[in-house]
C-alpha cells in the first residue's frame, strides 16, 4: 500500500513539474509577444486616448475616406476571440480576416516579413490581454473604395508576401535592423511614398512622403547623413524622443512613446546601423546650394529675431523650452515641407519639457514665411531657396487637412 502511495505522489510531482514548465514556457512566450507588440507599434494604432487597450477606434484619414483600427482584444463578439491562430497569421501576412479583406492601413504589407516564431509569441500575448467589449467603428470610405471586393484586386496587384531573407554579406546587427525596419517596425509604411492606388512606391523606399499635415521625412542614408545624424543621435531620438538634431513630434511622437522607447538599446543600435548604411542607398540628385544675399539676410534675420529668436535663440542655439535650429534635422532637410508646416500650424506640447510652438499662419504672410524659411535653411542648412508658391501650396494643404473630421460626430 505504501509503495502505491509513493508512486502516486511521484506521479503527482511529475505532473505538477510538467505543468509548471508549460506555464513558464507560456509566460515566456507572452513576455516575448509583448516586446514584439512594442516593436510592431500595435498600441499606437489600436488604442485611442482614454480607451481600452487594443480596443481599436483610431482614425486613419485617407484620400478615399476614413479607416478605423479594429478591436484586437480576445473579446469574442467585437475582437479576435473567435480567431484561430491560422486566422491571425493570414491577417498579419495577407490582410485577410474571417470577416473580409482589410484595407492596407493595416501594415500587413510589411508584416509578411515577420517570422513564425515572432507571430506565435505575439498571438500568445494578444490572447492574454483583457478582452474589451468596445464595438468597432464603421469605416467611411467613398465609392468605389468602399467595395471590399476591390481589395482582393489590390492585393493581387501590389501585395508582396516574400519572407525576410538575411543578407549574408552584412553583419548580424545590420540584418536585425533590416528585419525591424522592413517588418515589425514597418517604417516604410509612412516613410515610403505611395502611388495613386495607395501602394508603396518601392522605387523610392524610405524617401519620405505625405503624412497628414506634414511629410514623413526622407530617412535614406544619404539624407540622414546630410542632416548630421549619427548612430548615437539616432538612438537618442528613438530612445528618449530628442537629440542634437531635434525632437520628435506628430505621428513620430507616438511611435517613440508607444514603440521605440520600449526597445532594447541593442535593437535601436541595429536600426541605426541599417538606416545609416549608405552602401545600399538610392542615389539622389544633387541640389544647387543657395546663399543669402545681404538684403535677404538682413530682412530674414529681423523676422527670425522677432518671431523665433526668443525661444530658439538668436543664433539658433536653442533653449530650455525649444530645440536648437543650427543643428536641426528639419532645417537641414532637403524637403522644406515640414519646416513650413510647423511655422504655419505650430507644434503641440509633447511629453518632453518643451513649450508648444505657436501657429504663425495669421501673423506672417506667405512672403514673410519665405523670408524666415530661407534665412533659417540657408544659414544653418545646405539647401535651395523656397518661393511663395511653395508656402501657398502647403497652407492650402493644411486647410484641407483641418477640414477633415476623422471621428463620427456625436450628440449629447
Amino acid at each position: 500500500m505504501m509503495k502505491k502511495i509513493g508512486l502516486v505522489s511521484l506521479c503527482l510531482l511529475w505532473v505538477g513539474g510538467v505543468s509548471a514548465a508549460v506555464d513558464n514556457k507560456q509566460q515566456e512566450s507572452i513576455d516575448r509577444g509583448e516586446y514584439i507588440a512594442f516593436a510592431g507599434d500595435c498600441n499606437a494604432c489600436h488604442t485611442v486616448e482614454q480607451g481600452d487597450k487594443y480596443a481599436g477606434g483610431y482614425a486613419f484619414p485617407t484620400p478615399f475616406g476614413v479607416v478605423f483600427s479594429t478591436n484586437i482584444t480576445p473579446n469574442k463578439e467585437h475582437g479576435i476571440g473567435n480567431y484561430s491562430y491560422q486566422d491571425f497569421v493570414r491577417v498579419m501576412r495577407e490582410g485577410v480576416a474571417p470577416g473580409g479583406t482589410l484595407y492596407p492601413a493595416m501594415p500587413f504589407t510589411s508584416y509578411h516579413y515577420v517570422t513564425d516564431a515572432d507571430l506565435e509569441d505575439l498571438w500568445s500575448y494578444l490572447q492574454s490581454i483583457p478582452p474589451s467589449d468596445k464595438p468597432n467603428l464603421e469605416n467611411t470610405m467613398i465609392f468605389p473604395a468602399n467595395i471590399r471586393l476591390g481589395l482582393k484586386v489590390w492585393n493581387f496587384m501590389f501585395l508582396n508576401t516574400d519572407e525576410f531573407v538575411e543578407n549574408k554579406d552584412k553583419s548580424a546587427e545590420w540584418n536585425r535592423g533590416a528585419y525591424l525596419i522592413k517588418g515589425l517596425a514597418h517604417c516604410g509604411e509612412c516613410h515610403t511614398p505611395r502611388n495613386i492606388a495607395m501602394a508603396s512606391d518601392e522605387s523610392k523606399t524610405l524617401m519620405g512622403g505625405p503624412l497628414g499635415s506634414i511629410n514623413a521625412p526622407n530617412i535614406t542614408p544619404l539624407e540622414l547623413k546630410k542632416q548630421g545624424w549619427t548612430r548615437e543621435s539616432l538612438v537618442d531620438l528613438f530612445h528618449q524622443g530628442h537629440s542634437s538634431q531635434g525632437v520628435v513630434n506628430h505621428d513620430m511622437l507616438e511611435v517613440v512613446s508607444n514603440s521605440l522607447s520600449h526597445l532594447t538599446i541593442e535593437d535601436l543600435d541595429a536600426v541605426a546601423t541599417y538606416l545609416l548604411d549608405s552602401s545600399d542607398a538610392t542615389l539622389q540628385e544633387r541640389i544647387n546650394v543657395a546663399k543669402l544675399t545681404n538684403t535677404e539676410e538682413k530682412s530674414g534675420k529681423k523676422l527670425f529675431t522677432l518671431n523665433c529668436g526668443g525661444c530658439h535663440g538668436l543664433n539658433g542655439e536653442g533653449s530650455a523650452v525649444a530645440p536648437a535650429l543650427n543643428t536641426n534635422a528639419t532645417v537641414k532637410a532637403t524637403d522644406p515641407t515640414n519646416l513650413i508646416s510647423f511655422i504655419l500650424k505650430g507644434i503641440p506640447k509633447s511629453y518632453l519639457t518643451l513649450l508648444p510652438m505657436p501657429s504663425h499662419s495669421q501673423t506672417l504672410s506667405d512672403a514673410q514665411i519665405v523670408e524666415v524659411v530661407n534665412y533659417v535653411r540657408l544659414t544653418w542648412g545646405q539647401n535651395e531657396r523656397i518661393d511663395v508658391d511653395t508656402v501657398a501650396k502647403i497652407r492650402k494643404r493644411l486647410e484641407k487637412m483641418d477640414a477633415i473630421k476623422p471621428y463620427p460626430e456625436t450628440t449629447e
